[in-house]
């Protein structure tokens, strides 16, 4: 399913909508020369069809990625009978179809060097090689690279679901790899490719035939802070949704400036950039709304460790590798019988609240997300506490919109034909 702040709502995804998304990420893929490449795929199996849709929609261009990898264990999280029995038939399916899909394999986030061995071997043997996953998740292969000794030298990441940003870029380049950003969602497909010509980290081409956007200044939940919020419009007739200038909980900013790239040649003249959520965590790539974590910092937490609302708040921001961190701010005065028994409190509420509340678990214990901070929570400038507090929203304001804002919708592009592509 796929929300904005507000109430969770399910997606439906058939066959017409994975099918149409292809000529662009098809199109990603010839403008960054990774079609033909060995790949690799680094997503969860059923309950989450992240995996399953990138090999179905790679199935149209015959695109075999050679392995998949699962981060989530069923060590740490046991899916449901009816989703293990969906996986099973894909698998069966596509190899009654002569398109045999790699059955998933374990591989939980301690052991990202795996991948990185992968990669290098890959890149040896075939000149280069594409891994799917969300940018967190390639910068511990990137990591594990660095610590291990492993080349990994021309491999490139592909993928969405978390802002790539200079400081994230500048890891991959230390171990000579790239990270190929597109911006999609499950209500519209892609949305934007990665500038191949763009020196600026995020940087993307707007999809216009696919999409239609526009910015409206908004203030972000009394916070003090203004954005130039996304409201979109699907174009596709196989979309999953018919929006209307639907507000996404995204923004950024959107220009239009030459580039020379291959993508602007078929016409994709717009950019867009430094784009960021105001209502979602997007740690590891996991996307929860906020509205989950709301009640564990103003009524859980209180109930257990005792002080009100005031005393509690969520910090997301990058550490110095940009792997996402949420800090727990907790108010010195509280007398807390471990910080471990906040943390283990967070996690076990979000496994009891709904499956992807449950999946987001699993990544953050693994991935040791949380910290505990004694500090008092940060009050904005008028005199608000905000439970969640995002890092960049605060420190990097994108300057309000022209407050009349037009959409307009280019026409598709003939030519060469993402939350994960």
């Amino acid at each position: 399913g796929g929300s904005t702040s507000g109430i969770g709502t399910r997606v439906e995804t058939d066959l017409d909508n994975l099918h149409a998304q292809v000529p662009h990420l098809m199109t990603a893929r010839w403008a960054h020369d990774l079609l033909g490449v060995p790949m690799a795929v680094w997503y969860g199996s059923f309950p989450d069809p992240t995996g399953v849709g990138i090999f179905l929609r790679a199935a149209a261009y015959r695109g075999h990625p050679q392995r998949w990898f699962t981060p989530i264990t069923q060590a740490h999280f046991k899916p449901a009978l009816k989703d293990r029995l969906a996986t099973e038939y894909v698998l069966l399916a596509s190899r009654l179809v002569g398109v045999p899909c790699p059955r998933p394999e374990p591989l939980p986030l301690r052991d990202a060097a795996k991948l990185a061995r992968w990669a290098s071997a890959a890149v040896r043997d075939k000149g280069g090689c594409e891994i799917v996953c969300t940018v967190s998740l390639a910068l511990r292969v990137c990591l594990a690279s660095e610590e291990e000794g492993i080349d990994i030298r021309g491999a490139t990441f592909f993928g969405g679901g978390e802002p790539y940003t200079d400081a994230r870029r500048a890891v991959f380049e230390r171990v000579g790899a790239r990270y190929v950003s597109i911006y999609i969602a499950e209500d519209t497909g892609p949305m934007g490719i990665a500038c191949p010509a763009s020196p600026e980290a995020g940087d993307q081409h707007l999809l216009e035939d696919n999409i239609a956007l526009i910015q409206y200044p908004r203030e972000v939940a009394d916070s003090g802070v203004e954005v130039n919020a996304f409201y979109l419009t699907t174009l596709r007739p196989a979309a999953s949704k018919i929006l209307l200038n639907v507000e996404s909980d995204d923004y950024g900013v959107v220009d239009s400036r030459p580039c020379g790239c291959p993508l602007e040649a078929l016409g994709y003249g717009r950019h867009i950039r430094s784009i960021r959520s105001f209502g979602k965590l997007t740690g590891e790539g996991v996307t929860l709304v906020g509205s989950e974590m709301v009640r564990i910092m103003e009524e859980v937490l209180p109930r257990r460790f005792g002080g009100g609302p005031q005393d509690f708040q969520l910090l997301e921001e990058d550490d110095d590798n940009g792997i996402a961190r949420l800090s727990l701010l907790v108010h010195p005065s509280l007398d807390l019988p471990s910080e471990e028994e906040v943390v283990r409190t967070v996690l076990e509420t979000l496994g009891e609240s709904s499956v992807a509340a449950s999946l987001a678990r699993v990544f953050w214990e693994q991935a040791g997300t949380f910290r505990v901070v004694r500090q008092e929570p940060v009050w904005t400038a008028r005199g608000k506490l905000l439970p969640i507090r995002v890092a960049s929203l605060h420190a990097d304001p994108v300057p309000s919109a022209s407050p009349h804002p037009t959409a307009t919708a280019s026409t598709p592009t003939p030519g060469v034909p993402c939350d994960r592509a």
